[in-house]
C-alpha cells in the first residue's frame, strides 16, 4: 500500500470518528432537555469540546485488514413522559382500579335500594324521583368527562358507569313504577342510555365503563321489580341492553365485555322463561331467544358463537317443554343454523357444539309419550345424524373436533334411538344397528376415495372403527340381556388388537369408548341381576350364571386389553395399567357378589353377616398375595404395589371395622387365616429380597 492510500483511508477513518462524535453530543443534549422537562435536571448544559481534527501521520502506518465503512445506528426515539412513569404498583392497581369499580357498584345498590325506599314511604312526588335519578346520573357523567380530562381516567371510569346505571333506574322507575311515561317512550329512553354508555365506552377506550354499565343494566329490573311486570317491556330491554354490548364489544375486540354479555343475557332470559314463558306465551319467547342468538352472531370470538347455540338451544327446549311439533322443529332449525354459522366462520368445534346443543336442548324438553310421537322423533334424530356425516364430509381437513363429532354423533343418536324403539320394535334393533354401521362404513370410502384432496387417514380409520363396533354390537343388540356387555367388551378386545397390528394408535380412542360402555353396564344392569338377595330356601349356580360369566368377559378383555397395549411402541406403558387395574377391581367385586349370593341363598349357614365379612376379608388379602407373586414372577414393581396396597386394605379393615362384627369364631379364623396371609407376603420378600434389590439396583443404573 502507497503512501497516497494510507492518506486517503486516514481520512476515511477520521471523517468515521467525527460522525460519531457529532451523534454522540446530539444524544447528549436530547437526554439533557428530557431530563429538564421532567424536572430532574439541575445541571447546566455540557459542553461539547470542539471535534479536532489530527493531522495525518508522517510515518508509515499498516492497517489490516482495512476497516469496513458501517453506517450510523438510527437516532433513538423520544420516550413520552406517560413512558417514563414507574409501573403501577399492585397496591396503586387495586386502590385505585379495583375498589373504584366496587365503589361505584356499591353506590349504584344504594341508589337502587333508595329509590324503593322512597317508593315505599312516600316522601316525594314520582316526578320529583324520577327527575332526581335523571339530574344525579347526567351530573354524574359530567363529572367523569371533567376527571378524564384532569388524566384520573380510571376514576373517571365507575363515575360514568355509575350515571349511566342511574339513568337506567330512573327511566325504569318512571315506566315500571310510577306509569309517568309510556313502553315506547321508557323503552327509547333506555336504549338511548344504552347507546350512550357505549359512545362513552368508545370515547374513552374504557372497558370498565362498559362493564359496570351492563351489569347496572342486568340488576335494575330485578332490583325495581314490582306487582304484575310488563314482559314485551323486560324482552326488548333485555334484547337492546344485548345488542349494544355485543356491537361496542365488537368494534373494540373485548371478548370480556362480551362473556359478561353472554352470562348476563342468557341467565336472565332462562329466568324468564321458566318463570314467565308459559304465562306470557312461549312464541314471545321463542321470538326473543332467535333474536338474542342472532345478535351473539355478531361475535368474532368462537367461544361466544358456540355458548350462544348452546343457550338457545336449552330456552327452546325448556320453554316449549311438552309441546311435541314445534320444539322439534324449532330445535332442528337452530341446530342447521349452527352447522351454517360454523361453516361460514370456519369454527372447527362448531358441529360439535351444535350436536351438543341439541341433545341438550331434547334433554330438557321432558316431551311425554315419546311412543306416540315415533316417526318425529325418529325423522329429526336422522336429519341431525345424517347432517353430521354431511359435515365430516365435506370438511377439507378433518381435526379433532371434527372426528369427535363425526364419533359422538352415531352414539349419541344410536342410545336415543335404542330408547325410543326398543319397546315396539325390539325386534329390528339389529338391523337398525347395521344400519347405523353401514352409515359409517359409507362416510369412510367416500372420505377415502376423496384422494385427490390428500387428506390423512385418520377420518377413514375412524369411519371404519365405528362401522366395526356397530356390526360387532348387533348380534348382542339382537339377543338382548346381559350379551350386550359381552358383545361390547369383545368388540373393545377386538379394536385394541387392530390397534396393535396396525400399530395405530388412534383405533384405541373407539376401544376405550366400548369398555367404558361395558363397564358401565355392567356396573349399572348385569351386576343387579341376583338383588335383591334371595329368598330363603331359592337355589343359586355359583360361577355359572349370566351375571359371573358378564364379569369374566369383561375382565378377560380388558386383561387382553393391557396385555396388547403393552405391547405397542407408540403407548406409554403407564397406560396399559389403566385396564389393568380396572380388571382387578371388577373381579374382587365380582368374586364378593358371588359369594354373598351363594351365602343368601343357603338356609342353614348361621351368622351370615360374620361369614360375609370374613370371606370379604381373605378376597383381598388372597388377591394381595396373588398381586405379589406375580410381581415377583414377572420382576414388575406395580403388581407388587398393588399387593401392598390391598394387604393395607386388609389390616385397617380388620382392625377397625371386622374385629367389631365377627362372631368369636370368625374372629378366630379370621385373624389367624389373614395373619397367615400376610405371612406369606412377607416371605416373598425375604425369599426373593437379593434379587429385588439386584432387580432395582440394574433399573436405577
Amino acid at each position: 500500500m502507497d503512501s497516497g492510500e494510507e492518506h486517503k483511508l486516514f481520512r476515511e477513518v477520521q471523517q468515521q470518528l467525527r460522525e460519531l462524535r457529532e451523534a454522540n453530543a446530539a444524544l447528549t443534549r436530547r437526554v439533557f432537555a428530557l431530563e429538564t422537562q421532567l424536572g430532574r435536571g439541575s445541571a447546566p448544559a455540557p459542553v461539547i469540546p470542539p471535534v479536532v481534527e489530527t493531522p495525518a501521520p508522517a510515518e508509515k502506518v499498516t492497517y489490516w485488514p482495512p476497516p469496513a465503512a458501517r453506517p450510523l445506528p438510527p437516532p433513538l426515539p423520544r420516550p413520552s413522559i406517560e413512558t417514563a412513569q414507574a409501573a403501577p404498583t399492585l397496591e396503586s392497581k387495586f386502590g385505585l382500579a379495583w375498589v373504584n369499580r366496587i365503589g361505584a357498584i356499591t353506590v349504584m345498590l344504594g341508589v337502587a335500594f333508595f329509590f324503593k325506599y322512597a317508593v315505599d314511604n312516600e316522601w316525594i312526588g314520582p316526578a320529583g324521583r324520577v327527575m332526581l335519578g335523571v339530574m344525579a346520573g347526567l351530573a354524574a357523567i359530567a363529572a367523569g368527562d371533567r376527571l378524564w380530562k384532569r388524566n384520573q381516567k380510571v376514576f373517571a371510569q365507575g363515575i360514568q358507569a355509575l350515571g349511566s346505571v342511574i339513568l337506567y333506574l330512573a327511566f325504569f322507575a318512571a315506566f315500571s313504577f310510577y306509569q309517568l311515561i309510556p313502553q315506547g317512550a321508557a323503552l327509547g329512553l333506555m336504549i338511548a342510555t344504552t347507546v350512550m354508555t357505549g359512545a362513552l365506552a368508545l370515547r374513552y377506550d374504557a372497558r370498565a365503563t362498559l362493564l359496570l354499565g351492563l351489569l347496572g343494566g342486568y340488576a335494575t329490573p330485578f332490583l325495581l321489580a314490582r306487582g304484575e311486570p310488563n314482559d314485551l317491556f323486560f324482552l326488548c330491554y333485555m334484547l337492546a341492553l344485548n345488542a349494544g354490548a355485543m356491537f361496542v364489544a365488537r368494534l373494540r375486540n373485548w371478548e370480556g365485555v362480551e362473556a359478561v354479555a353472554v352470562a348476563g343475557t342468557w341467565l336472565i332470559h332462562w329466568s324468564w322463561i321458566s318463570n314467565r314463558g308459559a304465562t306470557f306465551g312461549r312464541h314471545w319467547g321463542a321470538l326473543f331467544t332467535g333474536l338474542n342468538y342472532a345478535v351473539m352472531l355478531m361475535s368474532r370470538s368462537g367461544g361466544v358463537v358456540l355458548a350462544a347455540q348452546i343457550a338457545a338451544s336449552i330456552a327452546l327446549g325448556f320453554g316449549y317443554s311438552r309441546e311435541w311439533g314445534v320444539v322439534q322443529v324449532l330445535l332442528v332449525v337452530l341446530f342447521f343454523a349452527g352447522l351454517a354459522i360454523s361453516w361460514h366462520k370456519n369454527l372447527a368445534a362448531g358441529a360439535g357444539a351444535a350436536l351438543a346443543a341439541y341433545w341438550m336442548g331434547q334433554a330438557v324438553a321432558n316431551l311425554p309419550d315419546r311412543e306416540q310421537h315415533l316417526a318425529e322423533l325418529m325423522t329429526c334424530y336422522t336429519a341431525v345424524f345424517g347432517a353430521t356425516l354431511v359435515w365430516a364430509k365435506l370438511r377439507r381437513a378433518l381435526e379433532k373436533w371434527d372426528l369427535l363429532t363425526m364419533a359422538g354423533s352415531g352414539v349419541v343418536y344410536y342410545a336415543a334411538s335404542y330408547t325410543v324403539l326398543k319397546h315396539e320394535y325390539e325386534a329390528y334393533l339389529g338391523l337398525f344397528t347395521v344400519t347405523v354401521a353401514a352409515s359409517y362404513l359409507a362416510l369412510g370410502y367416500l372420505i377415502y376415495r376423496d384422494a385427490a384432496e390428500k387428506r390423512d387417514d385418520t377420518g377413514p380409520l375412524l369411519a371404519a372403527g365405528l362401522a366395526l363396533a356397530f356390526l360387532a354390537l348387533a348380534v348382542p343388540v339382537q339377543l338382548t340381556g346381559f350379551r350386550i356387555t359381552i358383545g361390547w367388551a369383545l368388540q373393545a378386545a377386538a379394536l385394541v388388537w387392530i390397534a396393535y397390528k396396525l400399530r395405530d394408535v388412534r383405533v384405541l380412542w373407539g376401544s376405550g369408548i366400548l369398555t367404558a360402555l361395558a363397564v358401565v353396564r355392567l356396573a349399572a344392569q348385569d351386576a343387579r341381576l341376583y338383588w335383591p338377595p334371595f329368598e330363603d330356601g331359592q337355589g343359586y349356580v355359583l360361577v355359572f350364571n349370566p351375571r359371573f360369566i358378564s364379569f369374566l368377559c369383561v375382565c378377560a378383555s380388558l386383561f387382553l386389553s393391557a396385555f396388547w397395549i403393552a405391547k405397542m411402541d407408540a403407548v406409554r406403558r403407564e397406560i396399559a395399567g389403566v385396564p389393568y387395574v380396572v380388571a382387578n377391581a371388577l373381579m374382587i367385586w365380582g368374586l364378593h357378589l358371588e359369594v354373598f349370593a351363594y351365602i343368601n341363598s343357603r338356609t342353614d349357614i348361621v351368622a351370615g353377616g360374620s361369614l360375609k365379612t370374613l370371606i370379604s376379608s381373605v378376597i383381598f388379602a388372597g388377591y394381595g398375595l396373588l398381586f405379589l407373586g406375580s410381581g415377583f414372577a414377572r420382576r414388575s414393581a406395580f403388581p407388587r404395589i398393588l399387593g401392598l396396597l390391598l394387604f393395607a386394605v386388609v389390616v385397617v379393615k380388620l382392625y377397625f371395622y371386622d374385629i367389631w362384627l365377627l362372631d368369636r369364631v370368625y374372629r378366630i379364623v379370621a385373624f389367624v387365616a389373614l395373619g397367615g396371609l400376610l405371612l406369606a407376603g412377607s416371605y416373598l420378600y425375604s425369599r426373593f429380597r437379593e434379587k429385588l434389590s439386584t432387580l432395582v439396583k440394574d433399573i436405577q443404573e
